[in-house]
């Protein structure tokens, strides 16, 4: 299946048992699909189709801190932890359009509901979530000056 990258709100590393490590993307209407494609080869993929250089992208987001949010188009999707570390090496962070996310929240773990009505829990407190999502809007605001 194709997947139309200007519909893309979201992606997130993804353990299916029997499949082994993958990406489920998340559509615009809040439809899911899943890639046989570890997150960074798909975060590559789309920073590709987007003509987005990541070292460079890295290097004007060093200030605000790691990890870095991902502007793609117009849009900037915030890094947040997924899950917790399956192996050594394990890229644990998925990325959610901050224009997206409509909540950020919880007791303990943090958990965030998108547009389309999708909930997920995250792998970090609340705290965390929410200075991800600073930083993102921090580098939107950033960009939009540079224009």
């Amino acid at each position: 299946m194709s997947i139309k990258y200007n519909e893309v709100i979201g992606f997130y590393p993804c353990l299916k048992p029997g499949v082994g490590e993958g990406t489920m993307v998340v559509m615009k209407g809040g439809d899911e699909v899943f890639l046989r494609k570890s997150i960074k080869s798909f975060r590559r993929e789309i920073l590709w189709y987007y003509f987005v250089d990541f070292k460079a992208l890295r290097s004007m987001a060093r200030a605000l801190g790691e990890p870095i949010p991902l502007v793609l188009g117009e849009r900037v999707f915030v890094p947040l932890k997924f899950r917790h570390r399956a192996f050594a090496g394990d890229f644990c962070y998925g990325y959610f359009s901050l224009d997206e996310i409509v909540f950020c929240g919880g007791k303990g773990k943090a958990a965030i509901i998108l547009s389309c009505g999708k909930k997920y829990g995250l792998a970090c407190r609340v705290k965390t979530a929410t200075a991800s999502l600073i930083r993102a809007k921090i580098f939107r605001l950033e960009i939009s000056f540079r224009k």
